[in-house]
Protein backbone atom coordinates (compact mmCIF):
# COMPACT_ATOMS: atom_id res chain seq x y z
CA UNK A 1 0.00 0.00 0.00
CA UNK A 2 1.46 3.51 -1.17
CA UNK A 3 1.27 6.08 1.34
CA UNK A 4 -0.98 8.24 -1.02
CA UNK A 5 -3.61 5.27 -1.02
CA UNK A 6 -3.30 4.86 2.96
CA UNK A 7 -4.04 9.09 3.68
CA UNK A 8 -7.01 8.66 1.22
CA UNK A 9 -8.24 6.01 3.00
CA UNK A 10 -7.99 7.92 6.51
CA UNK A 11 -9.44 10.56 5.23
CA UNK A 12 -12.32 8.25 3.73
CA UNK A 13 -12.31 6.10 6.52
CA UNK A 14 -13.24 9.21 8.72
CA UNK A 15 -15.89 10.06 7.44
CA UNK A 16 -17.61 6.68 7.80
CA UNK A 17 -16.50 6.50 11.15
CA UNK A 18 -17.84 9.81 12.29
CA UNK A 19 -21.16 9.71 10.70
CA UNK A 20 -21.58 5.68 11.97
CA UNK A 21 -21.04 7.08 15.82
CA UNK A 22 -22.10 10.91 16.13
CA UNK A 23 -25.96 9.92 16.20
CA UNK A 24 -25.14 7.50 18.95
CA UNK A 25 -21.99 8.79 20.94
CA UNK A 26 -22.08 10.03 24.25
CA UNK A 27 -19.65 9.65 27.18
CA UNK A 28 -20.45 10.12 30.94
CA UNK A 29 -17.80 11.40 32.11
CA UNK A 30 -18.11 15.22 32.04
CA UNK A 31 -21.56 17.40 33.18
CA UNK A 32 -22.79 17.50 29.29
CA UNK A 33 -23.00 13.98 28.55
CA UNK A 34 -24.58 14.50 25.03
CA UNK A 35 -23.22 17.80 23.11
CA UNK A 36 -20.11 18.23 24.24
CA UNK A 37 -19.10 14.62 23.50
CA UNK A 38 -21.02 14.12 19.93
CA UNK A 39 -18.80 18.28 19.60
CA UNK A 40 -15.33 16.22 20.58
CA UNK A 41 -16.05 13.67 18.64
CA UNK A 42 -16.37 15.72 15.29
CA UNK A 43 -13.61 18.12 15.81
CA UNK A 44 -11.31 15.55 15.97
CA UNK A 45 -12.87 13.05 13.23
CA UNK A 46 -12.43 16.75 11.14
CA UNK A 47 -8.89 17.29 12.44
CA UNK A 48 -7.73 13.18 12.12
CA UNK A 49 -9.64 13.60 7.90
CA UNK A 50 -8.30 17.20 7.31
CA UNK A 51 -4.74 16.28 8.65
CA UNK A 52 -4.43 13.50 6.23
CA UNK A 53 -5.94 15.56 3.41
CA UNK A 54 -2.99 17.94 3.77
CA UNK A 55 -0.61 15.60 4.10
CA UNK A 56 -1.74 13.80 0.81
CA UNK A 57 -1.47 17.11 -0.96
CA UNK A 58 2.42 17.30 -0.20
CA UNK A 59 2.87 13.58 -1.25
CA UNK A 60 1.70 14.04 -4.49
CA UNK A 61 2.67 17.71 -4.82
CA UNK A 62 -0.08 19.24 -6.41
CA UNK A 63 -3.46 20.59 -4.78
CA UNK A 64 -6.51 19.14 -6.63
CA UNK A 65 -10.01 20.77 -5.61
CA UNK A 66 -13.21 19.79 -6.50
CA UNK A 67 -15.61 22.53 -7.77
CA UNK A 68 -18.88 22.96 -6.48
CA UNK A 69 -21.58 25.84 -6.24
CA UNK A 70 -22.28 24.63 -3.07
CA UNK A 71 -18.88 26.54 -2.16
CA UNK A 72 -20.23 29.33 -2.77
CA UNK A 73 -23.10 28.81 0.35
CA UNK A 74 -20.76 27.24 3.00
CA UNK A 75 -18.03 29.69 2.49
CA UNK A 76 -20.68 33.32 3.84
CA UNK A 77 -21.76 30.94 6.55
CA UNK A 78 -18.01 30.32 7.93
CA UNK A 79 -16.91 34.33 7.32
CA UNK A 80 -20.38 35.47 9.00
CA UNK A 81 -20.37 33.46 12.18
CA UNK A 82 -16.00 34.28 12.51
CA UNK A 83 -17.17 38.22 12.39
CA UNK A 84 -20.09 37.29 14.67
CA UNK A 85 -17.56 35.77 16.83
CA UNK A 86 -15.10 38.44 17.20
CA UNK A 87 -17.78 41.09 17.98
CA UNK A 88 -19.38 38.33 20.24
CA UNK A 89 -20.71 39.74 23.64
CA UNK A 90 -18.57 36.84 25.50
CA UNK A 91 -15.88 35.66 22.66
CA UNK A 92 -14.22 33.01 24.38
CA UNK A 93 -18.33 31.51 25.16
CA UNK A 94 -18.90 31.96 21.23
CA UNK A 95 -15.88 30.24 20.19
CA UNK A 96 -15.54 27.00 22.17
CA UNK A 97 -19.66 26.68 23.29
CA UNK A 98 -18.58 25.86 26.23
CA UNK A 99 -20.26 26.78 29.15
CA UNK A 100 -22.48 28.56 26.92
CA UNK A 101 -24.62 26.46 23.93
CA UNK A 102 -22.54 23.36 23.21
CA UNK A 103 -23.74 22.92 19.61
CA UNK A 104 -23.87 26.73 18.45
CA UNK A 105 -20.35 27.79 18.30
CA UNK A 106 -17.86 28.79 15.59
CA UNK A 107 -16.03 25.33 16.56
CA UNK A 108 -18.38 23.32 16.11
CA UNK A 109 -19.77 25.95 12.60
CA UNK A 110 -15.80 25.48 10.83
CA UNK A 111 -15.79 21.75 11.75
CA UNK A 112 -18.79 21.10 9.81
CA UNK A 113 -17.43 23.13 6.94
CA UNK A 114 -14.11 21.62 6.68
CA UNK A 115 -15.98 18.03 6.98
CA UNK A 116 -17.78 19.38 3.79
CA UNK A 117 -14.79 19.93 2.06
CA UNK A 118 -13.07 16.43 2.75
CA UNK A 119 -16.42 14.71 1.93
CA UNK A 120 -16.64 17.04 -1.32
CA UNK A 121 -12.53 15.84 -2.30
CA UNK A 122 -12.68 12.07 -0.60
CA UNK A 123 -16.17 10.82 -1.51
CA UNK A 124 -15.79 10.19 -5.52
CA UNK A 125 -17.64 7.48 -5.97
CA UNK A 126 -21.08 6.63 -5.71
CA UNK A 127 -20.32 3.31 -3.74
CA UNK A 128 -18.39 5.74 -1.38
CA UNK A 129 -21.57 8.21 -1.01
CA UNK A 130 -23.97 5.09 -0.91
CA UNK A 131 -21.81 4.14 2.44
CA UNK A 132 -21.83 7.10 4.29
CA UNK A 133 -25.45 7.91 3.83
CA UNK A 134 -26.24 3.74 4.88
CA UNK A 135 -24.23 4.54 7.89
CA UNK A 136 -25.35 7.40 8.81
CA UNK A 137 -28.75 6.28 8.54
CA UNK A 138 -27.79 2.46 10.54
CA UNK A 139 -26.70 4.89 13.31
CA UNK A 140 -29.60 7.13 13.16
CA UNK A 141 -32.08 4.48 13.12
CA UNK A 142 -30.42 2.71 15.93
CA UNK A 143 -30.39 6.22 18.41
CA UNK A 144 -34.15 6.21 17.31
CA UNK A 145 -34.63 2.68 18.24
CA UNK A 146 -32.90 3.40 21.62
CA UNK A 147 -34.81 6.66 22.33
CA UNK A 148 -38.22 4.38 21.70
CA UNK A 149 -37.05 2.37 24.28
CA UNK A 150 -36.93 4.71 26.65
CA UNK A 151 -39.77 6.20 26.52
CA UNK A 152 -41.77 2.66 27.31
CA UNK A 153 -39.55 2.49 30.63
CA UNK A 154 -37.10 -0.04 29.11
CA UNK A 155 -33.36 0.91 30.34
CA UNK A 156 -30.00 -0.36 28.75
CA UNK A 157 -27.79 1.71 30.15
CA UNK A 158 -26.83 1.57 33.82
CA UNK A 159 -26.20 5.19 34.55
CA UNK A 160 -28.39 6.84 36.80
CA UNK A 161 -29.12 9.44 33.95
CA UNK A 162 -30.15 7.00 31.51
CA UNK A 163 -32.67 6.20 33.77
CA UNK A 164 -35.26 8.85 32.45
CA UNK A 165 -37.70 7.78 29.94
CA UNK A 166 -36.74 11.35 28.02
CA UNK A 167 -33.34 10.66 27.75
CA UNK A 168 -32.12 9.54 24.34
CA UNK A 169 -28.54 10.34 22.18
CA UNK A 170 -29.72 13.17 20.50
CA UNK A 171 -31.13 15.21 22.91
CA UNK A 172 -35.07 15.92 24.11
CA UNK A 173 -37.93 13.25 22.99
CA UNK A 174 -39.06 16.10 20.08
CA UNK A 175 -35.29 16.76 19.30
CA UNK A 176 -35.22 12.91 18.52
CA UNK A 177 -38.49 12.97 16.61
CA UNK A 178 -37.50 15.96 14.43
CA UNK A 179 -33.98 13.84 13.70
CA UNK A 180 -36.00 10.87 12.52
CA UNK A 181 -37.73 13.54 10.02
CA UNK A 182 -35.37 14.16 8.79
CA UNK A 183 -33.44 10.94 8.08
CA UNK A 184 -36.46 9.30 6.64
CA UNK A 185 -36.69 10.90 3.67
CA UNK A 186 -33.17 10.23 2.92
CA UNK A 187 -33.66 6.78 3.66
CA UNK A 188 -36.68 6.57 0.85
CA UNK A 189 -34.20 7.92 -1.33
CA UNK A 190 -31.42 5.22 -0.80
CA UNK A 191 -33.85 2.36 -0.70
CA UNK A 192 -35.01 3.26 -4.36
CA UNK A 193 -31.37 3.19 -5.34
CA UNK A 194 -30.52 0.23 -4.27
CA UNK A 195 -30.51 -3.37 -4.82
CA UNK A 196 -30.57 -6.87 -3.46
CA UNK A 197 -30.37 -7.12 0.25
CA UNK A 198 -29.41 -3.95 0.81
CA UNK A 199 -32.90 -2.70 -0.86
CA UNK A 200 -34.55 -4.69 1.57
CA UNK A 201 -32.83 -3.80 4.84
CA UNK A 202 -33.24 -0.08 3.86
CA UNK A 203 -36.68 -0.54 3.66
CA UNK A 204 -37.24 -1.82 7.18
CA UNK A 205 -35.51 0.59 8.38
CA UNK A 206 -37.95 3.01 6.33
CA UNK A 207 -40.89 1.27 7.73
CA UNK A 208 -39.60 1.13 11.92
CA UNK A 209 -38.16 5.07 11.41
CA UNK A 210 -42.02 6.25 10.13
CA UNK A 211 -43.70 4.08 12.93
CA UNK A 212 -41.52 5.63 15.29
CA UNK A 213 -41.87 8.90 14.37
CA UNK A 214 -45.97 8.15 14.93
CA UNK A 215 -45.26 6.83 18.24
CA UNK A 216 -43.73 9.29 19.53
CA UNK A 217 -46.05 11.91 17.27
CA UNK A 218 -44.81 15.52 17.29
CA UNK A 219 -46.31 17.77 15.42
CA UNK A 220 -42.72 19.78 14.84
CA UNK A 221 -41.51 16.82 13.29
CA UNK A 222 -44.55 16.04 11.05
CA UNK A 223 -43.52 19.28 9.51
CA UNK A 224 -39.82 18.50 9.02
CA UNK A 225 -41.11 14.94 7.34
CA UNK A 226 -43.48 17.00 5.34
CA UNK A 227 -41.29 19.48 3.86
CA UNK A 228 -38.55 16.45 2.93
CA UNK A 229 -40.80 14.66 1.54
CA UNK A 230 -42.16 18.10 -0.92
CA UNK A 231 -38.61 18.39 -1.60
CA UNK A 232 -38.43 14.89 -2.50
CA UNK A 233 -41.38 14.58 -4.69
CA UNK A 234 -39.85 17.68 -6.44
CA UNK A 235 -36.53 16.55 -7.13
CA UNK A 236 -38.40 13.37 -8.21
CA UNK A 237 -40.37 14.89 -10.61
CA UNK A 238 -37.71 17.12 -11.98
CA UNK A 239 -36.16 13.97 -12.95
CA UNK A 240 -39.06 11.90 -14.38
CA UNK A 241 -38.66 11.46 -18.18
CA UNK A 242 -41.97 8.70 -18.30
CA UNK A 243 -45.21 8.77 -16.75
CA UNK A 244 -44.38 5.06 -16.37
CA UNK A 245 -41.45 6.00 -14.42
CA UNK A 246 -43.64 8.06 -11.70
CA UNK A 247 -44.77 4.67 -9.57
CA UNK A 248 -41.99 5.43 -6.85
CA UNK A 249 -43.91 8.52 -5.40
CA UNK A 250 -46.56 6.52 -3.83
CA UNK A 251 -45.23 5.85 -0.89
CA UNK A 252 -43.88 9.64 -0.55
CA UNK A 253 -47.36 10.83 -1.16
CA UNK A 254 -48.86 8.29 1.47
CA UNK A 255 -46.40 8.71 4.13
CA UNK A 256 -47.26 12.57 2.94
CA UNK A 257 -51.18 12.34 3.59
CA UNK A 258 -50.79 10.35 6.73
CA UNK A 259 -48.24 13.62 8.51
CA UNK A 260 -50.77 15.98 7.55
CA UNK A 261 -53.47 13.58 8.76
CA UNK A 262 -51.72 13.82 12.41
CA UNK A 263 -51.27 17.70 12.24
CA UNK A 264 -55.02 18.29 11.34
CA UNK A 265 -56.91 15.87 13.80
CA UNK A 266 -53.51 15.89 17.01
CA UNK A 267 -54.53 11.74 16.92
CA UNK A 268 -52.07 9.58 19.27
CA UNK A 269 -51.85 5.67 18.33
CA UNK A 270 -53.10 3.81 21.34
CA UNK A 271 -50.44 2.19 23.49
CA UNK A 272 -48.04 5.62 22.94
CA UNK A 273 -45.91 6.42 25.56
CA UNK A 274 -46.47 9.42 27.58
CA UNK A 275 -43.72 11.96 26.19
CA UNK A 276 -42.24 14.27 29.18
CA UNK A 277 -43.30 17.82 29.07
CA UNK A 278 -40.57 20.21 27.52
CA UNK A 279 -40.46 23.76 28.72
CA UNK A 280 -39.45 26.22 26.38
CA UNK A 281 -39.38 29.78 25.03
CA UNK A 282 -42.66 30.37 22.72
CA UNK A 283 -41.99 31.69 19.14
CA UNK A 284 -44.04 34.88 19.76
CA UNK A 285 -41.11 35.85 22.93
CA UNK A 286 -38.52 34.27 20.60
CA UNK A 287 -39.64 37.00 18.08
CA UNK A 288 -40.03 39.90 20.15
CA UNK A 289 -36.45 39.20 21.52
CA UNK A 290 -34.89 38.92 18.11
CA UNK A 291 -36.32 42.22 16.96
CA UNK A 292 -34.62 43.84 19.82
CA UNK A 293 -30.99 42.42 19.28
CA UNK A 294 -31.45 43.53 15.95
CA UNK A 295 -32.03 46.82 16.88
CA UNK A 296 -28.93 46.92 19.17
CA UNK A 297 -26.76 44.65 16.54
CA UNK A 298 -28.65 44.38 13.13
CA UNK A 299 -25.66 42.96 11.04
CA UNK A 300 -23.40 40.43 13.84
CA UNK A 301 -26.13 39.99 16.26
CA UNK A 302 -24.37 39.22 20.02
CA UNK A 303 -22.55 36.25 18.46
CA UNK A 304 -23.19 32.29 18.25
CA UNK A 305 -24.61 30.83 21.49
CA UNK A 306 -25.31 33.80 23.36
CA UNK A 307 -29.39 33.74 23.36
CA UNK A 308 -29.06 33.16 27.30
CA UNK A 309 -27.99 36.70 27.29
CA UNK A 310 -30.43 38.00 25.50
CA UNK A 311 -33.29 36.06 27.30
CA UNK A 312 -32.05 37.59 29.92
CA UNK A 313 -32.51 41.45 28.98
CA UNK A 314 -35.36 41.44 26.84
CA UNK A 315 -37.47 38.13 27.49
CA UNK A 316 -41.30 39.22 28.17
CA UNK A 317 -42.07 40.97 31.40
CA UNK A 318 -44.94 38.67 32.09
CA UNK A 319 -42.95 35.81 32.70
CA UNK A 320 -41.67 37.84 35.65
CA UNK A 321 -45.20 36.58 37.40
CA UNK A 322 -44.81 32.50 36.16
CA UNK A 323 -43.14 29.91 37.77
CA UNK A 324 -40.58 30.41 35.50
CA UNK A 325 -39.38 33.70 36.60
CA UNK A 326 -35.86 33.01 37.19
CA UNK A 327 -35.45 30.06 34.25
CA UNK A 328 -32.88 31.18 32.08
CA UNK A 329 -33.04 29.44 28.64
CA UNK A 330 -29.69 28.21 26.59
CA UNK A 331 -32.01 28.21 23.22
CA UNK A 332 -35.60 29.56 21.86
CA UNK A 333 -38.52 26.99 20.25
CA UNK A 334 -36.89 27.63 16.59
CA UNK A 335 -34.00 25.52 17.00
Amino acid sequence: MTSITFLERVSRYSIYLLVLLIPLWMLPFSQNILDYQKQALLVVSVFVALSASLALVVNKGEIAFRKSIVSLFVLPVVVGAGLSTLFSLWKYGSFWGWPLHTTDNFITIISFAFLYFVILNHIKSLKDLVSVYFFFIASAAGAALFGLLQLYGIFLLPFSFAKQIGFNTIGTPSNLAVFIAFILPLTIVLAFLSRSLLKWVLWVLVMALFGILAVVNFSEAWFVLIAGLLVLLAFGMWNVKKRSEFGWASLPMAFLVVAIFFIAFKVSLPGSPTTPVEVRPSMQAEISILSEVLQKRPVLGSGPGTFVFEYTKFHPAALNQTVFWGTRFGSGASE
